[in-house]
């Protein structure tokens, strides 16, 4: 008996170490692509490597990593929560675990996540720069001016984290040094218009419009369809009615297929300042179309409609706005408006 059975045991370790190591070698090279941002080629490898040993915590880190690069949460998590199982304290699965949790619009659990991180394996340009982000999301302006202070003061050439301080200062209303912050990030890369969009921003709700106008329109120049600055320009715009150029930058993002509900919103009121309650009524039109549970494009489409003598629609618009938020004060308003312009004794709403 022992004869027979020394040979398979010998076997059956041998086999064990075969499987250790391809799951080793495809876990390594299965990183590698994931460094390189070679996602399918990553999650191949590390699949693989997960099918020899499917507990190699390394391996399920890494593919929880290359799901949430790729934009698969809910996968991501699954990997992740699996991977904690086996080395609860890793430090970057807890950083990604933070970052999972700020993508879901958690930052109390990002921030618990990171704090452990930091706790264990000290501070880093990330994970620095989340912390901040973190902060900020909760409305912390003071914590993440702090995080991204230390962030410039250890890397003074990141533009990226400049940006971040001057939106921290505006949430703190020091808008000297977030102007400031703004400018520096625009001198470390003077193509990273997202710095533009936020002084932008910031000169809009200063009181300097025409400042603001020239700034994006140096984005646009850089990047044409550029639609978060074309969108700001046209808030510029209307701020110094120019309403004709506001409808010109509007129009626009809706002819690339990029409007927002605000985007048709705002158009068919820059058509009401011009007088043009045609296309007023044709961009709410498009709006509702769209995205059929807008409500103030409903009670502005209705009382339009009713003042134009098109009784019918316009109450049909009325009541669907009734239905979706019947308590809402600016419903009951339009009713009593619709009332006065096109009474109707069977509407019954009140």
């Amino acid at each position: 008996m022992k004869l027979t059975r020394r040979p398979s045991i010998r076997i059956a370790r041998q086999s064990e170490i075969t499987r250790r190591r391809h799951a080793h070698n495809y876990n390594v090279m299965g990183r590698q692509r994931a460094a390189t941002g070679k996602w399918d080629e990553a999650r191949a490898l590390l699949s693989r490597a997960l099918s020899f040993d499917p507990n190699l915590a390394t391996a399920l880190r890494a593919i929880a990593g290359v799901e949430f690069s790729s934009g698969n949460i809910a996968l991501a998590k699954e990997y992740l929560e699996r991977a904690l199982q086996f080395e609860p304290q890793d430090p970057e699965a807890l950083q990604l675990q933070g970052n999972l949790a700020l993508a879901e619009g958690n930052p109390h659990a990002a921030l618990d996540a990171y704090h452990q991180v930091e706790a264990s394996a000290g501070s880093s340009s990330e994970l620095t720069f989340n912390i901040g982000l973190a902060h900020f999301l909760l409305a912390e302006g003071a914590e993440a001016v702090a995080s991204f202070e230390k962030l410039v003061a250890d890397e003074p050439e990141n533009h990226r984290a400049w940006d971040a301080l001057g939106c921290a200062q505006q949430m703190v209303s020091n808008y000297l040094a977030a102007h400031q912050a703004f400018l520096r990030a625009l001198e470390i890369d003077a193509r990273f218009n997202d710095a533009r969009d936020h002084l932008a921003q910031l000169l809009l709700s200063v009181g300097h419009p025409q400042e603001a106008q020239q700034v994006l329109r140096t984005a646009l120049a850089q990047e044409p369809k550029r639609h978060a600055s074309r969108h700001l320009l046209g808030l510029a715009y209307i701020t110094t009615q120019h309403f004709h150029k506001a409808v010109e930058c509007w129009s626009a993002i809706i002819a690339d297929q990029a409007a927002q509900a605000d985007t048709y919103h705002l158009l068919a009121n820059a058509y009401l300042e011009l007088n043009d309650r045609v296309n007023a009524m044709h961009t709410l039109e498009l709006l509702l179309a769209q995205y059929p549970d807008h409500l103030e494009g409903h009670l502005q489409l209705a009382l339009l409609l009713l003042e134009n003598g098109n009784n019918e629609l316009g109450w049909q618009h009325l009541e669907h706005a009734h239905t979706l938020d019947p308590l809402n004060p600016t419903v009951k308003t339009a009713y009593a408006t619709a009332r006065m312009i096109a009474p109707r004794t069977h509407d019954g709403k009140q």
